[in-house]
């Protein structure tokens, strides 16, 4: 057992090495398509059916809408997604507008296996080296969309980090205790909420209703005495 053990660590081994100096050329491509491809004889090919809500996705984006506004938009026009999932979600649509292929590009890499049983599929973060490769598959946007996709998502990134140090403390630091999603600030009738992402997006698949930021606050007050005290 434990000669086939080293055995199978070697032929392992050898196959990701291999894998890695295909990615070091540009040769390798991608085993799982993304949405918006298929895979034909190893290269990617543009879906249009799929490629055509990717553009709804990046055109209703840089127009002003949310994740959240863009998932809902194409929950009701009725548009599948992969995997016999049902719905789109916030974060399917982040994983859209990050998603350098859509540019055609490639950063390959971004996980790598783990050399020792039990295996296991880890996010690369530095462990091993990451190649990125130019004009690897037909793109599905330009690459000016693409990159103001990217500047979109930094601004509003630092608007919301900015909002955390001008009276938003709360801001990215409530979860859900049912669904672990983070809550979002929702003002109603000049009263301010912090709700599940989750379940102001389809309240069947989380319970955990709003929660005014007065209860919120007054919570943490009262550990907080508590811990003091």
């Amino acid at each position: 057992a434990a000669i086939a053990e080293e055995e199978s660590k070697s032929i392992g081994a050898k196959t990701r090495m291999g894998h890695r100096f295909r990615m070091e050329r540009g040769e390798f491509n991608t085993c799982k398509a993304p949405f918006g491809y298929r895979l034909e004889n190893r290269a990617l090919v543009i879906d249009p059916q799929e490629a055509e809500t990717v553009r709804i996705i990046f055109d209703r984006f840089l127009a002003g809408d949310s994740c959240e506004k863009i998932a809902e938009h194409l929950n009701l026009l009725g548009i599948s997604k992969r995997y016999d999932r049902p719905r789109w979600r916030p974060g399917m649509i982040r994983y859209v507008l990050r998603n350098e292929r859509y540019a055609g590009n490639a950063i390959l890499q971004k996980r790598y296996t783990t050399d020792d049983f039990p295996r296991k599929k880890m996010r690369n973060k530095g462990a091993v080296p990451q190649y990125f490769v130019t004009g690897s598959n037909p793109p599905i946007v330009s690459q000016e969309i693409f990159d103001a996709a990217q500047a979109l998502i930094e601004r509003r990134y630092k608007t919301v980090t900015t909002a955390k140090t001008q009276g938003l403390p709360l801001a990215q630091k409530i979860y859900c205790g049912h669904c672990g999603t983070a809550f979002r600030r929702k003002l109603c009738n000049g009263k301010v909420y912090w709700t599940c992402r989750t379940h102001d997006t389809d309240k069947e698949k989380c319970p955990v209703m709003q929660i005014p930021q007065e209860t919120i606050c007054e919570a943490f007050l009262r550990l907080y005495y508590k811990l003091k005290h």
